[in-house]
């Protein structure tokens, strides 16, 4: 269970940092 837990919340992680990024980008080229 804690490994399955770890690796949800490893792959929250990673989408809330690509949605970050693909917030930024826009940002940074305006």
């Amino acid at each position: 269970m804690i490994g399955l837990a770890r690796k949800l919340g490893f792959t929250v992680d990673i989408q809330l940092e690509d949605g970050i990024v693909s917030l930024s980008l826009p940002l940074n080229q305006g």
